[in-house]
């Protein structure tokens, strides 16, 4: 029920609990996870794994990099488990799970 977001200018990608997003205004995020060596720069997207694993698209450095569930729960700067690069990943900005991980309320 929360919703992330990523924060392209600060190169953190944050959690809105869900009770923020009933209405309008400046909600204010309860976990902000942020770069360390260099590992967000310009993030554009985010997408969960059927693991609960946080996966961020990492524009200017052209990589994807994965956060383990259980670094997810407190704001800091954690190392990412798993960093993708090349040639295939000159711009990512989006990112997407087919199929969807089980229990998501996405049609297949």
């Amino acid at each position: 029920g929360n919703l992330w977001v990523a924060n392209g200018r600060n190169n953190s990608v944050a959690r809105l609990p869900l009770a923020a997003l009933g209405a309008s205004g400046s909600p204010t995020p309860d976990v902000i996870i942020g770069a360390t060596n260099n590992s967000l720069n310009f993030p554009t997207g985010v997408a969960f794994d059927g693991a609960g694993n946080l996966w961020v698209a990492s524009n200017n450095n052209q990589t994807v990099v994965k956060y383990a569930s259980n670094k997810l729960t407190t704001s800091g700067t954690p190392a990412p488990d798993v960093i993708l690069s090349g040639a295939s990943l000159s711009s990512p900005y989006a990112l997407a799970f087919n199929p969807p991980p089980a229990g998501l309320p996405i049609a297949p």
